[in-house]
């Protein structure tokens, strides 16, 4: 993927990118005498390690006189700002020490995430009170931006949920037995929507793709017998779905709680 998503933002011109130390989230970049930055409008941080990118809105601290030679998002690491699949998570960092200094909003993404919405990034960019650490009171005179209580409560929660869902399961996919915890994900049985728990019990590990299918109804499953009791036909084509038969006999696997 990597590669892939260096190639594509070699094509743009506004763009400056850069790898990182994959356990501090800073980045220095060095410019040429001679490189004009007035062309640079975003400047990316590419952590290998985690394969997720954070974006700094260049552009936006240039419209208002202010530029920040080092990037960082002092107390926080890289675990805190891992997205949870392909979600793009936002940060607000206050641009300097003074009381008057402004804020400036930063991205967090994966690199799949990053590499289909490279387009797209003035639109991310702009300040939206849906955001998950939108500061509410957002003006000049507060000094820190603290993260929403209701959404901080959400994410932490979350995250409680799928450590959880994916110990029971021993990290791996129920279905396809994939171990790479970076795509690991925990599914609720009961959708939140229709007031399902939080409790492990109410929870399946699955890979991103196979949470995918699960919840646009591709594939269904029986709990009780611990198999797939509906694939559409377009699933049962997938290379997987023959070793899912074969080498597992069709069974998922079963939680250990």
């Amino acid at each position: 993927m990597i590669n892939n998503l260096v190639n594509k933002l070699n094509k743009y011109e506004n763009i400056k990118y850069g790898k990182c130390n994959p356990e501090t989230i800073r980045y220095t970049p060095y410019y040429k005498k001679d490189e004009n930055i007035d062309s640079i409008d975003y400047l990316i941080i590419l952590n290998i390690k985690y394969e997720i990118a954070i974006i700094w809105n260049q552009k936006f601290q240039r419209d208002n006189n202010y530029f920040i030679k080092t990037q960082s998002l002092s107390g926080l690491s890289w675990q805190t700002v891992l997205p949870i699949s392909d979600e793009i998570k936002d940060w607000y960092k206050k641009m300097g020490t003074k009381q008057e200094s402004i804020y400036q909003k930063v991205l967090v993404m994966s690199f799949r995430t990053l590499y289909y919405n490279i387009e797209n990034l003035e639109e991310l960019f702009i300040f939206d009170d849906r955001d998950t650490d939108f500061p509410k009171h957002l003006n000049n005179s507060i000094e820190d931006v603290q993260r929403n209580k209701r959404t901080s409560y959400i994410y932490n929660r979350d995250r409680r949920f799928r450590n959880k869902v994916l110990s029971a399961y021993k990290n791996q996919c129920a279905i396809c037995r994939c171990k790479e915890k970076l795509i690991l994900e925990a599914a609720h049985i009961k959708a939140v929507a229709d007031n399902g728990s939080d409790d492990v019990r109410n929870g399946i590990c699955l890979c991103r793709n196979h949470h995918r299918m699960f919840d646009e109804n591709l594939i269904k499953i029986d709990y009780d017998n611990l198999n797939l009791k509906y694939c559409s036909q377009s699933v049962k084509d997938m290379p997987w779905y023959e070793v899912f038969i074969n080498k597992y006999n069709g069974k998922i696997l079963k939680s250990n709680v």
